[in-house]
C-alpha cells in the first residue's frame, strides 16, 4: 500500500506543479477554460435529460405528477414543444462552450513554449503544448464536477453520498492489497490501465443505479425527477473522473517529453516530482553537454544526447558520480569523466577514470537512466549480478538518485565500441558457449518467463509462410506445405531441448572491446530459448558444431544432445526471426536445411 500511496503522491505533486505553471503563464485563460468545460458538461447533461421527459410526455395522457410544479400547469403539447426546443438550445450551447474552450486552449497553450523552434519542430511544440493544456483542463474540470456532484448528493441523499465515497475507498484499499500481494497483477494492471479504469467507472455507476432502484422499490425515496438527475450526474461524474485519471497517467508518463518540447531545459531537480517549482526558469548555468570549459565532460565522441540529460545541471550529475563511486569503495578520488555512446535517448553513459597515487588507475562505466529506461534495466540487474561469463561487464553497484537508477560497472582504459559485424558475431559465439555451460539459477527462471520460440514456430508462422511462398519456387512451396500440414513436428523437437540464455541485443553498437575480451553492455531483453537459438548462421553450422563441442567439454548436461538438435534450434530461430522481420525470401533460403535436419532427427 505504501508503494501505491507513494506513486499517487508523486504523480499528484508533479501535476500540481504543472498546474501552477499553467496558472502563471495563463492566469485568466485557465479558469475560463475550466468554466467553459464545466458549462459544456452541464449543458450536455441537461440536453440529454430533456428528451427523456419529452418521450415520457409522448407516452402519457397528461403531465405526470412527479414533474416540477412549474411544468404541471403547462399544457401537455406546449410543454413537449418547449422541452424539445430547450433540449436543442442546450445542446447548441454545449457545442458553443466546447468551441470557446478550444479557442481558449489554443490561445493559452502557445504561452507554454519558452524556446520556440521553427518549421515542423514548432508545429510539434504547439501540438504537445495544446495536448498538455487540454489534458490539464480535462483533469481540473473533472475534479471540480466530481466535487459538485458529491455536494449535490450530500444535500439530496446523504446515504447515496456515503455509498459513493465507500465505493471509492473500497476500490483503493482492495487495489492496494491485491497489488501488494501479487506484483504480477500490478504489472498487468499497468498494461491495461485504461480498460481497468473504465471497468471501475462502469461498476461505480451500476452500484449507484442499483442503490436507487432498491431505494425506490423498498425504501421511502421521493421525487423521481431528482432520482433521474442524480443518476445522470453520477454517470457524468464517473465518466469524467475516469477521463481525469487517464489524463493524469498520460501526462505523467509523458512529462519528460513535455518538458523537452516546451523548452524547459533547466529544472535543477532532474524532473523531481516532489518539487513544485521544477518548471521555474533558472539562471543560465553550463549544461552537461554544452561544451563549456567548466562542464564535467572532457571529451565527446558525437554521442546521441539523452532527452532527459538536458535537464541535469553539471554539479548535480557530478554529485551522482561521486556518490556511486563512494558506495563502490572508490571515495576521495576526483574522477576523470568521458562520455560514452549510450545508444538510447533515455540513458547517460560515462567512462570514469580514478587515479590513485602509487596505484594503477581504476576504470568504471557509469550509466544513469530515466524512469522509462530504469524499468527496462530492472530486468538486467538480477542477471548481471550472478552472470559468471566474460561477455558481460561486471556490475559493481546499483543505486537510485532522485528517483533515477544509476549503475556502475568495471571498465577498461582503452575500451572501444565495435562496429565490425564479424567481431560482433565472435561476441555472439562467445556468449553462446558461456550460456551453454552456465546453468541459469532458479531464482531467475522463476522471476522471468522463458522465450517462446516453440510457440512462435506454430501454425500461425506457417500460415504466413504459406501466403508468401506463392512468390517462391515449387520446391519452397512443397516444403512450406509440409510444415503447414504438420507444424507439431518442429515444435516437439524444440520443446525437448534444454533452455539456455539468449541476448538479442548483441548487435553492432552494443559490443565493446575491453582489452582482449568482448563485452555486450545491454542485457535487459535476455530470455531463455532452446539451446542453439540465436547462433549467427552467417558463421556457418560447422562452426556451430565446433562451438557446441567446446561447450560440451565443460558441461556434462549437454553431452546427451546431438549436434543436429542444436542445429535445428539455430535454423528454426534464424528462420522465425527473418519471418518476423518480413524477410520471407531470405528465410526460405534456410528452409531446405531446416527440413533436412528435422528429417534426420526423426529417422
Amino acid at each position: 500500500m505504501a508503494f501505491l500511496i507513494a506513486g499517487c503522491k508523486s504523480a499528484l505533486a508533479w501535476l500540481v506543479a504543472f498546474a501552477f505553471r499553467l496558472l502563471r503563464v495563463a492566469p485568466l485563460q485557465v479558469p475560463a477554460s475550466i468554466l467553459a468545460s464545466l458549462c459544456s458538461q452541464l449543458f450536455q447533461i441537461a440536453a440529454f435529460l430533456l428528451p427523456l421527459k419529452v418521450m415520457i410526455l409522448l407516452g402519457s395522457t397528461g403531465v405526470p405528477g412527479y414533474f416540477p410544479p412549474v411544468m404541471i400547469g403547462i399544457e401537455r403539447e406546449r410543454l413537449i414543444l418547449l422541452l424539445a426546443a430547450s433540449a436543442l438550445m442546450l445542446y447548441l450551447a454545449h457545442l458553443f462552450m466546447d468551441f470557446i474552450g478550444g479557442a481558449l486552449a489554443r490561445a493559452a497553450s502557445d504561452r507554454l513554449i519558452l524556446l520556440r523552434e521553427e518549421g515542423e519542430a514548432f508545429a510539434r511544440q504547439r501540438k504537445v503544448a495544446l495536448s498538455s493544456y487540454q489534458g490539464m483542463v480535462t483533469i481540473a474540470s473533472g475534479m471540480v464536477l466530481a466535487v459538485a456532484v458529491l455536494g449535490f448528493l450530500g444535500l439530496y441523499k446523504p446515504v447515496l453520498l456515503a455509498v459513493v465515497l465507500g465505493y471509492f475507498t473500497a476500490v483503493f484499499l482492495i487495489g492496494a492489497l491485491v497489488f501488494a500481494w501479487s506484483p504480477l497483477l500490478l504489472e498487468a494492471a499497468q498494461g491495461q490501465l485504461s480498460r481497468l479504469i473504465d471497468v471501475v467507472s462502469a461498476s461505480g455507476f451500476l452500484l449507484v443505479f442499483g442503490y436507487l432502484v432498491f431505494d425506490y422499490l423498498y425504501g421511502n425515496a421521493q421525487g423521481l425527477l431528482l432520482g433521474i438527475l442524480a443518476l445522470l450526474l453520477c454517470r457524468q461524474m464517473f465518466s469524467r473522473l475516469a477521463q481525469a485519471v487517464k489524463g493524469i497517467d498520460r501526462l505523467y508518463s509523458r512529462r519528460e517529453r513535455i518538458l523537452r518540447v516546451l523548452g524547459e531545459l533547466q529544472t535543477g531537480a532532474f524532473d523531481d516530482e516532489d518539487s513544485s517549482g521544477f518548471l521555474d526558469e533558472s539562471e543560465d548555468q553550463p549544461e552537461l553537454l554544452d561544451g563549456e570549459t567548466d562542464a564535467i565532460i572532457q571529451d565527446q565522441r558525437e554521442p546521441v544526447i539523452p532527452s532527459f540529460l538536458r535537464l541535469i545541471a553539471s554539479p548535480q550529475c557530478l554529485g551522482w558520480v561521486r556518490e556511486v563511486l563512494a558506495e563502490a569503495g572508490a571515495s576521495g578520488v576526483e574522477p576523470g569523466i568521458e562520455q560514452v555512446e549510450a545508444g538510447r535517448r533515455g540513458e547517460l553513459a560515462l567512462h570514469l577514470t580514478c587515479q590513485v597515487p602509487e596505484r594503477a588507475a581504476e576504470h568504471f562505466l557509469f550509466r544513469a537512466f530515466n524512469r522509462q529506461e530504469t524499468k527496462r534495466m530492472a530486468r538486467a540487474v538480477p542477471l548481471l549480478a550472478v552472470y559468471p561469463g566474460s561477455s558481460a561487464p561486471r556490475l559493481l553497484k546499483v543505486s537510485e538518485h532522485d528517483g533515477f537508477a544509476a549503475h556502475l560497472y568495471e571498465w577498461a582504459e582503452q575500451a572501444r565500441q565495435i562496429l565490425d559485424d564479424q567481431t560482433v558475431y565472435e561476441c555472439r559465439e562467445q556468449v553462446f558457449i558461456e550460456s551453454c555451460v552456465w546453468p541459469v539459477p532458479d531464482t531467475l527462471t522463476a522471476r522471468h518467463q522463458s522465450g517462446s520460440l516453440v510457440e512462435r514456430c506454430g501454425p500461425v508462422l506457417w500460415a504466413r509462410c504459406n501466403v508468401f511462398s506463392r512468390w517462391a519456387g515449387a520446391d519452397v512451396r512443397h516444403l512450406v506445405d509440409a510444415f503447414v500440414t504438420s507444424p507439431q513436428r518442429l515444435q516437439k523437437k524444440l520443446e525437448a531441448l534444454p533452455k539456455c540464455l539468449y541476448n538479442p541485443d548483441i548487435v553492432t553498437g552494443n559490443v565493446y572491446a575491453l582489452g582482449s575480451s568482448l563485452r555486450a553492455v545491454r542485457w535487459e531483453r535476455w530470455s531463455l530459448e532452446p539451446v542453439g537459438s540465436g547462433w549467427p548462421v552467417e558463421l556457418g553450422l560447422e562452426r556451430l558444431d565446433q562451438a557446441f563441442a567446446r561447450a560440451c567439454e565443460s558441461s556434462e548436461a549437454l553431452r546427451h544432445l546431438s549436434p543436429l538438435q542444436v542445429r535445428l534450434a539455430a535454423l528454426a530461430f534464424a528462420f522465425e526471426e527473418r519471418c518476423a522481420q518480413g524477410r520471407y525470401l531470405s528465410a526460405f533460403t534456410l528452409l531446405r536445411e531446416l527440413s533436412d535436419t528435422l528429417d534426420a532427427l526423426e529417422r
